[in-house]
Order: structure tokens, then C-alpha cells, then sequence
């Protein structure tokens, strides 16, 4: 039963430390945009700017800013590996994109040439708002 409950306890201290360094590696790479807030939830990791729309261009600064850290890091395999979505949101929290598979849609757009890159990212983009 200790075993067990060491175990767990062990699991759980590990999913709190991946969500802080994702968080603290989104913190640093977004610091140019200033966001208000970047909190992680259930995998689903949410930045919100301070903008009243979340224009095209700032969606693609704002997800070079969550890639840059996997492509510039190999070593980091555990970077976004549990993270489901990534929602870059107004500063109402309201509307914005939502960015599928980022490790894995990352890691292929680091692969390829930068008008190929958007290509790859985008088609993992959908629009977005929250209820």
C-alpha cells in the first residue's frame, strides 16, 4: 500500500513539474507579446494577449513563440508532450485560435521550408471561442 502511494504521489509531482517548465518555457519565449495570463488546464495550455482581436499576424508571432522552444531545444522532448491544444485568446479570453497537437504539428513545421512550415501549422489551426 506505501509502495502504491509513494507511486502516485511520484506520478503526480512529475505532471506538475511538466506543466510549470511548459509554462515557464511558454513564459519566456511569449515575453516579447507581454501576455496577461498562461495557465495549463487538463493539457489544453491557454495564453491570453493583451489585444482586443487576435489578428493572423499576431496568431503566427504568437506560435513561433510556442514552437521556437522545440526547435531550438532538441534536448527538451518533454516540451509540450502531454499538451493536447494551445489557445492563443483575446485579452477577454473570449476569442482567438486553437492549435492542435503542438509537439507534433512543431516538430513537423520545424522540418520544412517556412512557406511549407505555415502550411503544416495552419492546417492544425481553428478558430476559436470560448463559452
Amino acid at each position: 500500500m506505501k509502495r502504491t502511494i509513494v507511486a502516485l504521489m511520484a506520478l503526480s509531482s512529475f505532471g506538475t513539474f511538466a506543466k510549470s517548465a511548459n509554462l515557464t518555457e511558454l513564459q519566456k519565449s511569449l515575453n516579447d507579446m507581454q501576455p496577461l495570463s498562461i495557465s495549463d488546464d487538463r493539457g489544453i495550455i491557454t495564453v491570453v494577449l493583451n489585444e482586443a482581436s487576435i489578428t493572423p499576424d499576431i496568431y503566427d508571432n504568437a506560435i513561433l513563440g510556442v514552437c521556437s522552444p522545440a526547435w531550438m531545444n532538441s534536448n527538451n522532448s518533454a516540451y509540450l508532450k502531454s499538451t493536447k491544444e494551445v489557445h492563443i485568446l483575446n485579452k477577454f479570453s473570449y476569442s482567438g485560435y486553437a492549435f492542435e497537437s503542438p509537439r507534433t504539428t512543431c516538430d513537423e513545421a520545424g522540418k520544412l521550408q517556412p512557406d511549407e512550415s505555415k502550411v503544416t501549422i495552419l492546417s492544425k489551426t481553428r478558430l476559436y471561442t470560448n463559452k
